[in-house]
């Protein structure tokens, strides 16, 4: 089964709502999620872990790669639709059906951690 939450070490500045004073950091499948903007490395130290040992946290949570990368890739393409869209006089249907598949698979990557894991 999965994890429902893990308690790791207190970091430096924890994330917000963590709370300051405790001795750990109760990290659940959303806390993650609302950290997969930010590279791991710096969630990592956030949570006051090295590298290794949150990749294997996430992998307990169902998140086989951290999706940092691909989000931001996403975004990008989704700003260059965007942009497309409001300046040019071209296929807009295409433009703004290649604008939903990216937003779709970007709120496919953010969900990641929330499905269940076989």
């Amino acid at each position: 089964g999965t994890p429902s939450a893990w308690a790791a070490p207190a970091a430096e500045a924890p994330p917000p709502g963590a709370g300051a004073g405790g001795p750990s950091v109760a990290i659940t499948e959303g806390l993650l999620q609302e950290h997969f903007h930010l590279p791991l490395q710096v969630v990592a130290k956030r949570f006051g872990m090295c590298t290794t040992a949150f990749k294997k946290l996430c992998r307990r949570f169902g998140v086989a790669k951290w999706p940092h990368r691909q989000l931001r890739g996403i975004d990008k393409k989704i700003a260059a639709l965007r942009a497309e869209l409001a300046y040019s006089t071209g296929d807009r249907d295409v433009c703004r059906r290649s604008l939903q598949v990216l937003e779709d698979e970007k709120a496919r990557l953010s969900r990641v951690a929330a499905a269940p894991t076989p």
